[in-house]
């Protein structure tokens, strides 16, 4: 058996975060012939978001029960903080040409961790990122990693090649 997940990146920008407020003191926005008041516009930095390196996943037996890949990436938010989305195109299911499906598990973390958090399709996770120049590809440095399992036991003893295409979409918060 030959499994096979294809990685695509989506970024959200948010170009404008514009905040704009009303002001008031005991002597304006009184009831009258005229009335007056202030109002403070604000203006935050542009929000960006970037994700470096990511590669397609090719399933491995590592274990008499488990077949796994793992691939580390780069994700980058000028705010510091982020949200990770993902979407399976077959609904965490690798399927094959005759439309048999298997179903397998993503996990995601810090490259630096040792806990994963599983990841679900449509379930957006929320990383705090460090920061670095968003025009620089993380200096050749990945913090995300990355991971799918396929338990033996759900494995179809059909021979063939079966493949998905997920979908990452990280947004600055």
């Amino acid at each position: 058996m030959s499994a096979f997940i294809h990685t695509v990146s989506v970024v959200q920008l948010l170009l404008v975060n514009v905040l704009v407020y009303a002001q008031c003191t005991s002597t304006t926005c009184q009831q009258g012939e005229t009335s007056s008041g202030e109002i403070g516009i604000t203006l935050h930095p542009n929000e960006e978001a970037r994700i470096w390196g990511l590669s397609n996943m090719i399933l491995e037996k590592v274990n008499t029960q488990t077949y796994q890949a793992t691939i580390s990436f780069c994700v980058f938010s000028s705010t510091g903080h982020g949200r990770i989305f993902l979407s399976s195109r077959n609904n965490m299911n690798i399927t094959d040409a005759e439309g048999r499906k298997i179903d397998y598990t993503m996990w995601v973390s810090h490259t630096s961790d040792i806990v994963w958090q599983p990841f679900t399709n449509a379930q957006p996770l929320t990383f705090n990122i460090e920061g670095g120049n968003p025009k620089e590809p993380c200096n050749s440095q990945k913090n995300i990693r990355l991971r799918a399992e396929v338990f033996i036991k759900n494995v179809y003893p059909q021979e063939g090649h079966y493949t998905d295409v997920i979908t990452l979409t990280f947004s600055p918060q």
